[in-house]
């Protein structure tokens, strides 16, 4: 090569990429104006003149991938190729990602998904694993006690106790049903009846919605399984939030804040219950309608058989990184729907047809797009029964459109979090590269 000040139009140029000789014309390099190899004889620090070269301490596969391009004013990229660390060194060179082919924006952007999805499988296992590493340096019996409570995995006898929690959990919630059904009902006394006409007076109900409620009395031992049940279940919430290393982590959680107050209601609703007969003033039947029904939150609590299951959360983390295609479809369901509602009214609203109205006609075309067809409602004349044809046809075919994609990215998930366990489990929480925190 001629010396640096002798650059000219038919100069070669040398550059060692880690090693491996890369030659070409010093025209080659200036494809792209704006890169660092465009004005490489200003990169003097990288000057060997004694080989006669520039040396970089960089990729020379990804490299060879940037010198092709400048050759044929595309960048093309091999379906190998990582593309957050090609982008990178598309960085390091100054050559604009605008010029990659289209044929390789899949390869060049298919890691930022990735990326996103790996941080959202590994957020709870990194704050589950560093909790439990934080714990190395509390004392033994209240490692041994979290452990104990909150990770089925840790012992034998763990799983024991996360399997009888998750047994109560199924069991409260069979018998809060149970207290729908007539058999395991009482009647109720002359005191609880007439709180009960209070309370139908208060909600502005009818005597029939009375005589319904009168029968809705649980009988006394399920009113008491589902305390005992409750009872346990509140008790291994407050010590796991005893011995938890990390308390304000732990109650941080809008799951666990919900149950919180899902317990309390139910406590304070089933003294009040208990003593029924003694709400005698309107404030008093208020406050316990209003701990009834907030009693409902503790139904969250089966969010706490998720944690048991991994498989709940692949597939939460599916549906929510699947919100654009499941965007699509809702705003496609309902196209059809106002489309083949509004039809079948006008094919049917001269033949005295249960369907009498536009919003009938919606109802039905949105039961026959999703395939679940009650059959309340359907045509009588023969161009209603294309319709049903057509309008069921399509349902099949907007529903099936976004499957492929929800069940690819599920396939994603389970992957990265098999994968993210078992290096947590080897190597810790702290292992995990920040580029994927």
């Amino acid at each position: 090569m001629e010396p640096l000040s002798g650059f000219n139009r038919n100069s070669n140029i040398r550059i060692n990429i880690c090693g491996t000789i890369f030659e070409c014309h010093s025209e080659t390099l200036k494809r792209f104006k704006e890169s660092k190899l465009a004005h490489i004889k200003r990169q003097t620090n990288h000057y060997d003149s004694v080989r006669n070269e520039y040396y970089f301490d960089r990729n020379p596969y990804m490299f060879n991938a940037i010198l092709d391009a400048c050759r044929k004013g595309t960048i093309h990229l091999p379906r190998d190729m990582c593309g957050a660390s090609f982008s990178e060194e598309l960085k390091f060179w100054d050559v604009s990602p605008s010029h990659v082919a289209p044929c390789c924006w899949e390869a060049l952007y298919r890691n930022e998904s990735d990326v996103v999805k790996i941080r959202k499988v590994t957020k709870y296992l990194r704050c589950d694993a560093h909790m439990i590493e934080d714990v190395q340096s509390i004392a033994s019996w209240r490692k041994k006690l979290w452990l104990f409570f909150d990770d089925p995995s840790s012992s034998v006898n763990a799983m024991i106790w996360g399997s009888f929690i998750s047994l109560l959990i199924v069991m409260s919630t069979i018998t809060e049903a149970l207290q729908t059904l007539p058999t395991f009902t009482v009647n109720l006394t002359e005191s609880e009846t007439r709180v009960l006409i209070e309370i139908v007076k208060l909600l502005g109900l009818e005597n029939s919605t009375a005589a319904n409620l009168e029968a809705l009395k649980p009988h006394p031992y399920l009113l008491y399984t589902d305390a005992c049940c409750h009872l346990l279940l509140t008790v291994d919430f407050l010590l796991t939030f005893m011995v938890c290393p990390r308390k304000r982590m732990y109650m941080f959680s809008y799951i666990r804040i919900i149950v919180l107050f899902g317990y309390i209601s139910f406590w304070i609703a089933f003294m009040m219950e208990i003593h029924l007969e003694s709400l005698t003033t309107v404030a008093s039947i208020r406050t316990y309608m209003a701990f009834k029904y907030l009693s409902i939150l503790q139904l969250t609590r089966l969010c706490y058989l998720v944690k048991r299951i991994p498989a709940f959360n692949i597939m939460i983390y599916t549906f929510l990184s699947s919100l654009q295609e499941l965007k699509v479809l809702m705003f496609m369901l309902g196209i059809l729907m106002f489309i083949f509602g509004f039809i079948m009214f006008i094919a049917e609203m001269f033949h005295n047809s249960k369907i009498d109205n536009v919003f009938v006609a919606m109802y039905w075309a949105l039961i026959t797009l999703t395939t679940v067809g009650y059959g309340d409602y359907y045509p009588d004349t023969a161009f209603g029964h294309v319709i049903a044809v057509t309008c069921a046809v399509c349902g099949v075919l907007v529903l099936a459109l976004p499957i492929g994609i929800i069940a690819s990215s599920y396939y994603t998930y389970c992957s990265y979090q098999q994968y993210a366990a078992t290096h947590i489990r080897r190597y810790g929480a702290n292992s995990i590269n920040d580029d994927s925190d």
